[in-house]
């Protein structure tokens, strides 16, 4: 049915085309239709007049910015603008609420075929749901108070999409509320530059502090940035994604990851069983994850001579303890090359985990196999990979930890002092021959005496029948004592990677854990790619150095075998090197003397215990080296070299400076002249040694010269101190931590030693300030 327009005569198909023309026409210059807010209708409105004496309420907010500027006399500024896209009101929207310290919220939108109208209206305005009261309330209201006023405010932004073109309506005034930072929604363009730096790995201690030492003299949202609020952003931008959690639940978070991984090629967890699931093996409420990754089963594959496995708590708040196994490459660093999160720490649940890697990368025959005391981890070892089984290895500081805490059982401190450094010695001993006899004499010690007889028992109980998993001379070839490397790889974690911060989630500590992997991975490629001085090398070069330094203090005689030599020092026989293979055999080699460090031995103490080249090895290496081309057959020309790099060695003056300024500038014109490709390494050797001392000695002299000439100099005291720069000093007075056990000296372990083997009943430790 159509209906005609009664003030202009024109037909609309539908009421509602007719209401709306009605509305938008023919009441623009008529007085819009008020309710009382005292009775009927306008109690329910929330567009109200706020002014003394007016108890006016409206329908639409149009009409009650019509009653305020007729009937109040208030100015409404109304700006229309028009822009390209949507990105550019998003950019002009941001501005106008970061220079008015105000935000729009989404109301509505309309669309049609032609147009879409989306209105935005200011963040105070009320809402169309009744607001609770304090005592109905679930949650406790907010210190500030609600944003939310109990009318509607008047500005608002009219978006109309029409043609490809977007025009804005902005009603620019607020009624009802003053600006209230406080009730202010932060930008989104802060948002987002927060989001990004989070995104970059920029903390937030470091963003909230970059914040608040830009705030300037008037006062934005954005200076009251708090903790809290970036928390909030990590959630809606999904932040927390680059912390590995995938959902809210901590274990639907780890399943997801799982599923994710099964869509990779290579896919990293080997085994996963969820806690409240039925397993065939473990209970219900077990939980088991292993992972492992592509690059880590090349590792295990590549250096399988030496396996530490140990398990460290914290990574998460459910008391998951994550099992490591690691390797040791070839430049002595350790590398983790398969990971288990569980609650079990029993034989069974390390079968799971030996099992899965079994599956993935087959047998895994290692030389040692180090761990903790209990043997969970070895049993559980040699029963999924079979024989032929490695040498278990106790860790150092766990026996050593286990010594201190049982040596309770002797009362006399000084005499638990005393088994202290016995027992450290019978450790740290490297002679397999003189260990047998030494621990027996050490165990008869302990038992005689009524003091100690409780802890010998328990010591002869617990180590006397194990001796090759915890003594020293039994893992001279594994070059490891401790689990330094597992250690340090947790400290790593929990220290620099956490910031030291206790991990609830399963997922966030699962997360680290990959991140640590990964960055292993790249330094090892690193390390690949430039090379890396080891520990071993750098050894090797300081031992050098020390033997260039004291080759005067020493002379070196050799044996009627030829592959022994005695070294003297002051007329006595110190030390003994032999010679045992003739060609090198691995890449610890000194670059300086051209031996590895398997060719020869020594009889010092600091080879015994280390295992690397002393300074010894390196005085019979430079001697070798020596003779041999002392003995050589040297074509005349290589004559003719020699006696010039002879020449160049002389350090007694000459009585015409003249000549020998002479001489020096022919034997640098020969030097030019020669064809060094066709020399032997050696003389090339020494033509540089000797030019290089040459240089040397032109550097000190000109610094010589430098030195003789002198300032003008003032008269001073030479009695009289400089006076010191004052310090901060604390007052408070500290406690001295004192241990409880020292380890002996050298001095004393060669007593100790000495009275283990000759007079084991009799056997007295030298006496020392006990601390």
């Amino acid at each position: 049915m159509s209906v005609m327009c009664f003030i202009c005569d024109k037909m609309f198909s539908t009421q509602s085309s007719y209401n709306r023309h009605v509305r938008e026409v023919h009441r623009e210059n008529e007085e819009p239709v008020s309710y009382s807010t005292q009775d009927g209708k306008g109690t329910n409105l929330s567009n109200c007049c706020l002014e003394p004496g007016c108890n006016c309420a409206f329908k639409t907010i149009k009409d009650l910015v019509k009653h305020l500027q007729n009937v109040h006399l208030i100015n409404f500024e109304t700006e229309c603008l028009a822009m390209d896209n949507i990105n550019e009101f998003n950019n002009w929207k941001s501005s106008i609420e970061l220079e008015n310290n105000c935000y729009y919220v989404w109301k509505s939108r309309n669309c049609s075929t032609i147009r879409e109208i989306v209105y935005y209206k200011c963040n105070r305005s009320k809402t169309s749901y009744t607001l609770k009261e304090n005592d109905q309330r679930t949650k406790l209201v907010k210190s500030q108070g609600s944003c939310k006023m109990n009318n509607a405010c008047t500005s608002e932004i009219k978006l109309i999409k029409e043609n490809n073109a977007i025009k804005v309506e902005w009603q620019k005034v607020h009624y009802g509320h003053t600006v209230e930072i406080q009730h202010i929604r932060l930008p989104t363009r802060e948002k987002q530059k927060i989001a990004t730096k989070l995104f970059n790995g920029v903390p937030p201690n470091r963003i909230l502090e970059s914040t608040r030492d830009n705030i300037g003299h008037q006062l934005k949202r954005v200076d009251m940035l708090t903790s809290r609020d970036i928390s909030n952003i990590k959630v809606s931008y999904g932040v927390e994604l680059k912390d590995g959690r995938r959902d809210s639940n901590d274990a639907f978070s780890v399943a997801l990851w799982v599923q994710e991984c099964k869509q990779l090629k290579e896919n990293p967890v080997l085994f996963y069983k969820e806690q409240g699931k039925e397993d065939d093996i473990l209970k219900e409420d077990d939980f088991c994850l292993i992972i492992m990754n592509a690059f880590q089963r090349q590792m295990i594959k590549q250096f399988s001579k030496i396996i530490t496995i140990d398990s460290t708590h914290g990574l998460n708040g459910y008391d998951f303890e994550m099992t490591t196994i690691m390797i040791i490459d070839e430049f002595h660093h350790g590398f983790p090359v398969a990971e288990m999160f569980t609650n079990r720490k029993d034989t069974l649940v390390q079968r799971i985990f030996f099992s899965a890697i079994k599956d993935v990368v087959g047998v895994i025959h290692c030389t040692y196999f180090m761990s903790d005391m209990a043997e969970v981890f070895f049993n559980a070892w040699f029963y999924i990979m079979g024989p032929p089984y490695p040498q278990h290895l106790y860790c150092s500081w766990h026996v050593d930890r286990a010594w201190q805490s049982n040596l309770n059982k002797i009362y006399n401190k000084e005499k638990r002092a005393d088994i202290y450094k016995i027992l450290k010695v019978l450790q740290q001993d490297t002679s397999e021959s003189d260990f047998n006899p030494a621990l027996e004499s050490a165990l008869t010690h302990m038992c005689s005496n009524n003091d100690t007889k409780h802890f010998g028992e328990y010591f002869a109980n617990t180590y006397g029948h194990n001796f090759k998993k915890w003594a020293y001379c039994f893992r001279k070839d594994a070059h490891i004592n401790t689990n330094m490397h597992l250690e340090s790889m947790h400290k790593v974690i929990k220290y620099f990677y956490l910031k030291r911060k206790t991990v609830k989630r399963l997922d966030k500590g699962l997360n680290v854990v990959l991140k640590f992997i990964r960055d292993k991975c790249v330094e090892r490629i690193i390390r690949l790619s430039k090379g890396e001085h080891t520990q071993k090398t750098k050894l090797l070069s300081k031992s050098h150095q020390k033997s260039l330094t004291k080759s005067d203090e020493y002379n070196i005689i050799t044996l009627k075998n030829k592959r022994s030599w005695n070294i003297f020092k002051n007329g006595d026989i110190s030390y003994t090197v032999q010679q045992i293979m003739d060609v090198k055999c691995c890449e610890e080699i000194c670059l300086f003397c051209e031996v590895c460090n398997h060719m020869f031995c020594c009889n010092c103490m600091y080879f015994k215990e280390s295992r690397n080249m002393c300074k010894h090895i390196h005085m019979t290496a430079s001697y070798i080296c020596k003779k041999a081309n002392e003995n050589a057959n040297v074509s005349d020309k290589n004559i003719l070299i020699s006696e010039t790099l002879t020449a160049l060695s002389q350090t007694q003056p000459s009585n015409s400076s003249e000549s020998n300024i002479h001489k020096i500038k022919m034997m640098i014109v020969q030097l030019e002249d020669l064809d060094f490709t066709k020399l032997d390494d050696a003389i090339i050797g020494k033509i540089y040694n000797h030019l290089s001392i040459i240089n040397k000695i032109t550097n000190c002299s000109e610094v010589s010269n430098l030195q003789t000439k002198k300032f003008n100099e003032r008269s001073v005291s030479f009695k009289r101190y400089i006076e010191p720069q004052i310090r901060f000093t604390s007052t408070k007075k500290r406690r001295s931590e004192k241990r409880t056990f020292v380890r002996a000296s050298p001095d004393e372990t060669k007593i100790i030693k000495a009275n283990l083997l000759i007079h084991p009943k009799k056997m007295n430790v030298p006496n020392t300030n006990y601390l």
